[in-house]
């Protein structure tokens, strides 16, 4: 639907078919786990770092230890009902 998105890589220190395709299978793990698949809301946790693989559990969405890794991490902050709340962009684990 939004036609291909093409990357060009370029390597001067590959020089086998081996390492070329080892080069390539990596940048293509590395765009998997960009790619944001989702995201939660969660009370703050001081504990969570990027790439990070959390298990999600929620009964009424049907996920039971569910592995999702972190992308994107950000913490908002509601005074007005001094609440704290952290987002979770989710990617591939």
């Amino acid at each position: 639907m939004v036609y291909d998105r093409l990357k060009h890589l370029e390597d001067s220190n590959i020089n086998t078919v081996s390492g070329a395709q080892a080069r390539g299978e990596a940048c293509l793990r590395e765009a998997e786990i960009a790619s944001a698949e989702g995201l939660i809301r969660i009370p703050v946790n001081c504990g969570q770092q990027l790439y990070d693989v959390v298990d999600i559990t929620d009964g009424r969405a049907g996920l039971a230890a569910h592995k999702k890794r972190l992308v994107g991490l950000t913490m908002s902050y509601n005074p007005g009902r001094g609440e704290y709340q952290q987002r979770l962009m989710l990617g591939t684990a």
